[in-house]
């Protein structure tokens, strides 16, 4: 209920927050091609946690350029934030919605939607199991991260100036939601 976004951005130039029902629960990119990862302020080491954001204006014709996934909890994020170049992938993975891949530590591993503006977009952190699901509206992603077994925090990035993206839901669920698929693939922590 408490749970917030981070403001990585320390001199104001590549992000506002925006506060929702009286929490920062909304971040917009204020330069154009600069990507500004955001975090939430929740240190994740037990329990099951569920997340919903939904973009918007993340779209530039026929790309979408976003990403969503976890960090190490001892990880700085920094403004801008390349999660893909070498010291920040060791430490960051992510789900990129262009072409629907996760990559973490060089390993790319193709298999999950691409998502858009205006879907809701999920992330079930379980780390009682040490898993991590994505869910793109209420569908299930086959690919996911298992082996979780350090503190994480969950992250967002933008990266177009206007885009924007809005925390939707922040649940601690009482037993997982997501289900053994046939076709899932693992990429491990």
């Amino acid at each position: 209920k408490t749970s917030e976004l981070v403001n990585t951005d320390e001199n104001g130039q590549y992000l506002r927050l925006e506060s929702i029902d009286g929490l920062i629960r909304k971040a917009v990119a204020l330069q154009d091609k600069y990507p500004v990862v955001v975090p939430l302020n929740k240190e994740l080491n037990k329990g099951i946690h569920s997340v919903t954001v939904k973009f918007d204006k993340c779209n530039q014709g026929d790309h979408v350029c976003l990403f969503i996934g976890i960090a190490k909890q001892s990880h700085k994020i920094i403004c801008p934030c390349k999660a893909w170049e070498k010291s920040n992938n060791a430490n960051m993975i992510f789900y990129h919605g262009h072409d629907g891949w996760v990559k973490f530590r060089g390993d790319i591993i193709y298999g999950n939607a691409k998502f858009s503006d205006n879907q809701l977009i999920t992330m079930e952190l379980n780390m009682d199991n040490g898993t991590l699901h994505f869910i793109v509206d209420g569908v299930q992603q086959p690919v996911f991260v298992r082996g979780i077994k350090e503190k994480v925090k969950l992250y967002w990035e933008i990266y177009y100036q206007d885009s924007s993206f809005t925390v939707q839901s922040v649940k601690l669920l009482n037993a997982p939601t997501v289900k053994k698929l046939d076709n899932e693939k693992a990429i491990d922590w």
